[in-house]
């Protein structure tokens, strides 16, 4: 996965948890399970952020730009 774009990667993790998702929308109810996932969403986000900056030195705008442009987060990555 290391080779593929953050783009790619989210596209992947979506057409695996979507459908599980539904099957526990269907199941459990859709509010909880949507407030469940949304919450846990943003804790990985808020995680994979944080290990992204101490591994990339990100403190400032500019380095997450030139990081989006020549970096893992570029698109054609």
């Amino acid at each position: 996965m290391a080779d593929l774009t953050l783009l790619e990667r989210r596209k992947i993790e979506a057409g695996v948890l979507v459908p599980m998702i539904r099957a526990m929308q269907a199941e459990f109810g859709a509010e909880r399970v949507n407030e469940v996932v949304g919450r846990t969403i943003k804790e990985i986000a808020r995680k994979q952020g944080v290990a992204a900056r101490e591994a990339g030195a990100i403190d400032t705008m500019a380095a997450l730009a030139e990081r989006f442009e020549t970096g893992v987060l570029r698109e054609d990555h």
